[in-house]
């Protein structure tokens, strides 16, 4: 329960006249009775006898048991000895059930302001604030009633109140200021409807689809995202024994590892702009599927290099794969007897499946055929000749070979 003391200024022009007027005598008001109250604490205000039972009322610090209702207080009513100068207390009724019939509206509040200060997770903490309630039954209440709550979590469905869903009437004057107020701010430039602002507008391209929160610099779903699980009910007391401190300091300390992994996974993900997918997409499109296998077998070193380093490794030695296909395929033409360029052009005018012709046929297949078994022989039948000159050097045998 929210309380606070004011003192009024001694020195306060009184307002006695405004209290005449205003207010109507003790002895004129009848005392009201209040409906379904049978059982519980009834307040009223002492000076006109209204019910405040639901309602913010003020109660005197000095006085004893001494109530006023807000209309009352305004104008400074006096009577017996309380005087309009007395400290007073703020009382607000929050004992009500909102969302469930086993919590109250204090309690409700005091659990989402324990969730501000702790954090979620930290449901020790929580129940210890909220005092009245158990860790495990706070922890049910929120996600029940907050997260889970089908078609309007994680907001409560304050529609479907327990107790004290019946508003009190307001007076015909303070309608009308109400009126008058909302028709001059729908004419008001300022109150004009504007567009939603679009969260995501100056963020990465790809950012709303993979959960990227670019002010925050976080993810919806962190990696290793249950790595706070540990440390939620972790709590380091000065009666500890040594290994109880050391298991605790031990903890911290995984803790902090898998933070520096999150916080290094995070920081390669934005520099290599892999939130882009658009541009991971098109990249891929480029990419033959041998250089796709390589770039596979590879990304595990993109990790320990920086991007224009990784780039250059791998374009390197896509083009070092280039050029051994590039030899064996003059190597094969060479063991066919081809020894000049146009050799190789004169022998793939004879083969026209080899010169990329989309021409089908058994013929064509069988003349490949021919040509692969062909070559094969032909180098075997140099390396043997190779392997049976033993006078000659190695370097001039590697020759022939080729």
């Amino acid at each position: 329960m929210s309380q606070f003391k004011r003192k009024r200024e001694e020195g306060s022009p009184e307002p006695a006249a405004a209290a005449a007027k205003e207010v109507p005598s003790a002895s004129a008001v009848p005392a009201a009775v209040a409906p379904n109250t049978i059982g519980a604490k009834v307040f009223h205000c002492d000076y006109c006898h209204r019910d405040i039972t639901n309602q913010v009322r003020i109660r005197c610090a000095e006085c004893q048991e001494f109530d006023l209702c807000l209309d009352c207080f305004s104008v400074g009513a006096e009577i017996s000895s309380h005087k309009r100068t007395h400290s007073y207390r703020v009382m607000e009724k929050l004992d009500f059930s909102v969302l469930s019939s086993d919590w109250t509206a204090h309690e409700e509040l005091m659990l989402l302001q324990a969730l501000d200060l702790y954090g979620l997770g930290n449901w020790v903490e929580v129940a210890m604030h909220v005092g009245s309630q158990s860790k495990s039954k706070c922890e049910e209440h929120y996600y029940q009633y907050y997260i889970d709550f089908p078609g309007t979590g994680p907001y409560p469905d304050v529609s479907r109140c327990t107790e004290r869903n019946t508003l009190i009437p307001l007076s015909a004057s303070t309608v009308a200021d109400m009126q008058k107020t909302a028709e001059a701010r729908h004419m008001t430039p300022q109150h004009q409807p504007t567009k939603k602002r679009d969260y995501y507008a100056d963020c990465p391209p790809g950012s709303e689809i993979v959960g990227y929160m670019p002010r925050r610099g976080d993810f919806d779903v962190e990696y290793d995202n249950d790595a706070e699980a540990v440390l939620a009910d972790l709590t380091i007391d000065s009666k500890d024994s040594e290994w109880e401190t050391k298991l605790k300091t031990t903890l911290l300390e995984a803790y902090n590892w898998r933070l520096e992994e999150r916080r290094k996974r995070k920081e390669f993900v934005l520099k290599r702009d892999l939130l882009d997918l658009k541009k991971q997409q098109l990249s891929d499109r480029r990419r033959t599927p041998e250089d796709k296998d390589l770039h596979q077998q590879l990304r595990v070193f993109s990790r320990v290099m920086v991007p224009d380093k990784y780039d250059e490794l791998l374009m390197g030695l896509v083009q070092e794969q280039r050029i051994r296909k590039r030899i064996r395929e003059l190597q094969d033409f060479r063991a066919t007897g081809c020894l000049t360029f146009d050799d190789i052009e004169r022998k793939k005018a004879e083969m026209p499946d080899l010169s990329g012709s989309s021409s089908s046929g058994g013929h064509h297949v069988h003349k490949h055929k021919h040509w692969k078994s062909e070559a094969a022989e032909k180098k075997k039948m140099l390396a043997e000749q190779a392997s049976s000159c033993t006078s000659l050097p190695s370097a001039f045998a590697a020759v022939t070979i080729l």
